[in-house]
């Protein structure tokens, strides 16, 4: 394939579509099946973002669930995603939720990068 040159980035869409359980849990508070949900964490130039989907609910073993949650709009210049499936039973959903956008907007320590630490370390 021949070289095109330069490429314009253009906006990039992310999205939660739903999920496919392979199993069910062995223990579930009397209930014949599950209701799981996910909680979505991000961490990109735009800030940090947490999202949840709806609790499904009867899912057995090799059933899936269809959902959409936009989870990221924008320039493609890097994104951490966390995604999360709970069991329902006797947590709060929200709560969880809540917790992750706290913890992802609390400010990180920065390292310096490699290169910067690498170039102290030569010799003169």
């Amino acid at each position: 394939m021949p070289d095109v040159g330069a490429v314009e980035l253009n906006e990039v869409v992310m999205q939660y579509t739903g999920l496919i359980c392979f199993g069910e849990t062995n223990w579930d508070q009397g209930s014949a099946s599950d209701e799981p949900y996910v909680v979505l964490g991000t961490v990109s130039h735009q800030g940090p973002t947490a999202a949840r989907s709806q609790i499904y609910e009867h899912v057995n073993a090799i059933q899936g669930r269809a959902d959409m949650i936009e989870i990221y709009r924008g320039k493609p210049y890097g994104i951490a995603l966390t995604a999360r499936m709970m069991e329902h039973d006797e947590d709060d959903p929200d709560r969880t939720r809540q917790q992750w956008r706290r913890q992802s907007a609390q400010p990180r320590p920065r390292s310096r990068p490699r290169s910067v630490q690498s170039r102290h370390r030569l010799p003169h």
